[in-house]
């Protein structure tokens, strides 16, 4: 399934959502460094959604992780993990496309949002969620990260109702 955005100036595709593919993977990992963050492996930015400019070149990136807690029930979720735009196609709606596409998907979204970018999240309809209501595994990851004290992680959660 792809989806277009478009621009308000020409009605013309700003940038499209696809399925992430094989011919995207340098990119994606450039991206990931440009954001001094691990680069996944290539099945997991395969699993993943990207927007696209119109030369068909990766301007952003979502990944869902489902979890399921079979412990407890508040826990599962459809996790973002993570979402990232090249800093140049920033403040042009990819982020917001992306969350919204995949809420189209899944109907709720949970993530851990580093302080950088947690105002982005109540202006794209995210609630503060509880730590509590997060799968430990992906709580885990925030515990362990070295960044932690200065990233200060805050959970959030949206549903498509909401």
């Amino acid at each position: 399934m792809t989806i277009m955005v478009l621009s308000d100036a020409k009605n013309k595709p700003l940038f499209t959502i696809r399925q992430a593919d094989k011919r995207d993977l340098d990119l994606l990992a450039s991206l990931f460094i440009s954001e001094h963050m691990p680069v996944p492996s290539d099945e997991d930015l395969l699993s993943g959604t990207v927007a696209v400019n119109d030369d068909d070149e990766v301007v952003g990136f979502i990944r869902i992780r489902i979890v399921l807690d079979e412990i407890c029930a508040n826990k599962t979720g459809n996790y973002v993990y993570p979402v990232i735009v090249f800093a140049n196609w920033r403040d042009r709606g990819v982020a917001r496309a992306l969350c919204d596409y995949e809420l189209s998907r899944h109907g709720e979204l949970k993530l851990v949002a580093c302080s950088a970018s947690q105002d982005f999240y109540p202006r794209a309809g995210f609630a503060f969620e509880d730590w509590s209501n997060i799968a430990s595994v992906i709580a885990q990851d925030c515990k362990q990260c070295p960044d932690l004290t200065s990233c200060n992680p805050q959970p959030f959660r949206k549903k498509a109702e909401d």
